[in-house]
């Protein structure tokens, strides 16, 4: 029964047990699930129905109108004398005015109609192209939401993780206090210190613990904005997988710049709004081209007897032309030629903003890298110089005072080793935003 019962107790604590969520799986998570990259992957799929519709129109158009009705006039015809002609043997036909007409009874009418476009499937191949242009434009700006989503699943999980630290560290001071009081006490009992060394220790254990329960909290909160981005329930419990210190140099800041020039979704996303402004202006160009469609044309009519031909129909060519515009079309061409120039002049901006970028970023990881080394040496200095101030007051050698400097010293190393770690890994997911690399 004893048996039965630790496994019962063991299997439930290890069901509640926070779940280690890796970096990866954070990453792959947020690509998957992520509800701004749903909706940017729904509006590139929108564009592809907009295509579908676009290639429709290079079909026949088929078209029906249809009458039905009682008439409420009695519709006629007149023929005046002699309007079908005059003739010898017969004299004028008719030989007076004559009015044919319909009675009042119900009638209709219909018309159908089927056009196949000819001149105007040049513009609506180059809208069709525009179209692609536009979901490959879609593609690129949902890539380019996609590597933000990563970023800041980085960002925030390298925030997490010091939290985590500083958690860590700060329950870690809390026991150091926590063991000089009782110290203290004792010192107190001998009158070896005073009741004001006493106080400051209980003022710092407070502190301690008040930014125990601080950490705590934005630790909450770090969770919630990460499960958010996950895309999952924002109640989710997790804890980080810890990562190295630091991965390989990057030394060639060219080779960063070329990369980047390849993949940035910024830059491939201004050359398609420049192949896009090109394309527009062909297809107003093409404006002046008259519509000509090949039609076939079908009139029918009902119960309107000896006053309209009961059908009629007709093939042949349908043509739509606007030959004299008062210049606008060449104006909109001209608006279009300026649009083209201005997408031109933004690749070359864009450019030059991304070797600035990496350049940038580049630097402040060079910056970071150093800094993180520096940081470890006065945490590890820090240590080593408690650990002494400890064997001395435990021996009564060195004041409380020192033990308590000695322990803020350590505190504060420690602190700056953790910003400088966060501070790497953010640098550098930065800096792999700014190559591109990623999603």
């Amino acid at each position: 029964m004893r048996v039965l019962l630790a496994i019962i107790w063991c299997g439930a604590a290890a069901a509640q047990e926070p779940e280690v969520l890796t970096l990866e799986h954070a990453v792959a998570t947020a690509v998957q699930q992520n509800r701004t990259v749903r909706t940017s992957e729904l509006e590139t799929r929108r564009v592809a129905e907009r295509i579908a519709i676009e290639r429709t129109k290079l079909f026949p158009a088929l078209s029906t109108w249809a009458l039905g009705g009682q008439l409420l006039a009695r519709p006629s015809i007149r023929f005046d004398k002699g309007v079908l002609g005059t003739f010898a043997d017969t004299g004028p036909i008719p030989a007076t005015r004559t009015d044919i007409s319909s009675g009042r009874t119900p009638a209709g009418a219909i018309v159908a109609q089927a056009a196949l476009p000819l001149t105007q499937r040049i513009r609506i191949h180059l809208t069709i192209q525009g179209l692609h242009m536009e979901e490959q434009l879609n593609r690129e700006m949902e890539r380019e939401r996609r590597q933000a989503v990563v970023n800041d699943v980085k960002r925030t999980y390298y925030t997490l993780q010091q939290t985590e630290s500083q958690l860590a560290s700060a329950e870690q001071s809390v026991t150091l206090y926590r063991e000089a009081l009782r110290f203290t006490e004792d010192n107190l009992k001998q009158q070896t210190v005073l009741e004001g060394d006493l106080l400051e220790v209980k003022t710092r254990l407070a502190r301690a613990e008040l930014q125990t329960l601080q950490l705590r909290n934005g630790l909450d909160t770090g969770r919630e904005q990460l499960n958010e981005l996950m895309g999952r329930e924002i109640t989710t419990a997790f804890r980080t997988d810890p990562l190295p210190e630091q991965d390989a140099a990057v030394s060639d800041v060219a080779e960063a710049r070329a990369r980047a020039l390849a993949s940035r979704p910024e830059l491939a996303q201004a050359r398609i709004r420049l192949q896009g402004a090109s394309l527009d202006r062909r297809s107003k160009k093409a404006e002046y081209l008259p519509n000509v469609s090949l039609a076939v044309d079908y009139f029918s009519t009902l119960h309107f007897t000896g006053v309209v031909p009961g059908t009629l129909a007709a093939a042949g060519l349908q043509i739509s032309w606007e030959p004299f515009d008062w210049g606008r079309k060449r104006h909109e061409t001209a608006e279009k030629q300026r649009v083209e120039e201005e997408a031109a002049l933004a690749v070359q901006e864009t450019e030059s903003r991304i070797l600035r970028d990496v350049g940038a970023q580049f630097r402040k990881l060079e910056e970071a890298r150093r800094q993180l080394a520096v940081s470890r040496l006065g945490q590890q200095t820090a240590e080593e110089n408690l650990r002494v101030v400890k064997d001395k007051y435990r021996l009564e050698a060195a004041l409380l005072k020192d033990l308590l400097q000695a322990e803020a010293l350590l505190a504060e190393a420690a602190s700056q080793y953790r910003q400088a770690l966060a501070q790497f890994w953010t640098a550098r997911a930065d800096f792999e935003k700014a190559v591109g690399d990623g999603q």
